[in-house]
């Protein structure tokens, strides 16, 4: 668990833990006084910690450090997208709050309800155990497809997404 403020790349990656203090704190959004984050995911894609403060575990968001296309990694996207979907049938998680400004991380990141579970990779074998399994898991995400295609993207404020 990390409670510096230094910033580096891969598995030992930290939270501005001063600016995200002062972003919660700004938003009243609970105590900070034992705030702490813990990385959980890094590399070329998007960063995941575990931010922890006064009885929340949340999952904070944000790009992967070092240069990036003008349009790769957007979080205000991908926090709009699942702000969207919040209250249909799509199952995501929830989202808290989201931030652009760069002052606080030095990158856009959002909080989000942390979701204990697998995650689907090609080289996790876990999905792969028995024929049973595989069918269970393939029939979710089919689910999850046609709950997301009964989506009216117009009225869940998706016009003009793209």
């Amino acid at each position: 668990m990390s409670t510096s403020t230094q910033e580096k790349t891969g598995p030992s990656a930290t939270v501005d833990l001063a600016g995200l203090k002062r972003f919660l704190d700004e938003r009243k959004l609970g105590d900070t006084g034992a705030l702490r984050s813990e990385n959980i995911s890094f590399g070329h894609s998007n960063e995941v910690h575990l931010i922890h403060f006064d009885a929340h575990c949340w999952a904070l968001r944000r790009p992967p450090r070092g240069s990036l296309l003008p349009t790769a990694h957007d979080m205000m996207r991908e926090y709009r997208v699942l702000k969207a979907l919040q209250d249909t049938a799509v199952p995501v998680p929830r989202v808290y709050a989201a931030c652009d400004d760069p002052s606080y991380l030095g990158a856009p990141f959002y909080l989000m309800e942390y979701m204990r579970g697998d995650v689907v990779r090609a080289d996790n074998r876990h999905f792969v155990q028995t024929p049973e399994l595989r069918r269970r898991v393939s029939e979710q995400m089919v689910d999850v497809l046609v709950a997301l295609q009964e989506v009216d993207w117009r009225a869940v404020g998706l016009e003009g997404f793209g």
